[in-house]
């Protein structure tokens, strides 16, 4: 037909399919990316990074991205890890938001959001043209140089304003758009204020569903969705929603105190863990 898109030639023995969605091709994969997937070894670290970082979603309602990113970036790479996690992370945790919704303050969390939905295009677009070690290299820096100004006691002495919710947005969607970690600025910028821990955490819950979302369609207009990663995250989802399930059983055994020494221990270990120096240690 005259005027319609031209679907691209399929490169030969390549099963998976393809569709259009706003202009973007979405590659889905078959029984033969999946078994592919499966048979190479590294699956199985990828199991394991999945079963971590659901504990700690479950548990802290954030850091899942701090954990699985910088993990399966050295597994695999960074964009099958952006895009499996992804996947895995938002499927497991939508019963969660329904709660999260109603339990945040949506005056913290709305005008974070609205910031990260602006940004999230520019950091997918350094995602996609960064060099990716330089990009993990900074990220690493930034996350240590808060780490070491709340274990200061750097702390606000008033409730977060509208200032810096949009600050802490807006690096939180550039962020997460380069490297999924969308959760540091926003963690960051919460728990240095007074609220207790269960509204720190359903705010971050609330926020990063809605951040999530943005992700997604700004990784389907880019081209992120290829047919491996998406396999991926379709293989770990029920690992991943277990070990939601479980990490979420023992945040109702922790006291504000330990949840707080918990985070910072979490940020630190992601900075720490992030690092190219360690990627000897995955492949």
């Amino acid at each position: 037909m005259e005027g319609a898109r031209r679907r691209p030639s399929q490169p030969p023995g390549r099963p998976d399919k393809q569709f259009f969605a706003g202009g973007s091709v979405i590659e889905l994969p078959n029984l033969a990316t999946f078994s592919t997937v499966m048979a190479e070894p590294r699956f199985i670290a990828g199991v394991g990074a999945a079963v971590l970082a659901g504990i700690v979603r479950g548990f802290s309602g954030f850091g899942s991205a701090l954990i699985y990113v910088p993990l399966m970036a050295a597994i695999y790479d960074p964009k099958i890890a952006t895009v499996s996690f992804v996947i895995a992370d938002y499927l497991s945790m939508s019963p969660y938001f329904v709660q999260a919704f109603r339990k945040c303050h949506w005056r913290d969390v709305l005008p974070a959001f609205l910031a990260a939905a602006t940004t999230v295009p520019l950091g997918t677009m350094l995602q996609k043209t960064a060099d990716p070690i330089a990009l993990r290299w900074g990220m690493a820096a930034f996350v240590t140089l808060f780490v070491v100004l709340l274990a200061a006691g750097w702390r606000y002495h008033s409730k977060p304003n509208m200032a810096g919710a949009i600050g802490a947005g807006a690096l939180s969607g550039i962020a997460g758009g380069a490297t999924q970690m969308s959760g540091p600025p926003l963690i960051l910028f919460w728990l240095s204020g007074p609220h207790p821990a269960p509204a720190v955490r359903f705010n971050l819950m609330a926020c990063l569903a809605l951040i999530g979302f943005t992700l997604v369609l700004s990784y389907a207009i880019q081209d992120l969705f290829k047919a491996t990663p998406i396999a991926l995250g379709l293989l770990l989802w029920p690992i991943y929603i277990v070990s939601v399930f479980l990490g979420a059983t023992l945040f109702g055994r922790t006291s504000d105190r330990s949840y707080r020494r918990i985070a910072y221990l979490i940020i630190a270990a992601s900075a720490v863990f992030s690092l190219p120096l360690f990627d000897s240690w995955f492949r």
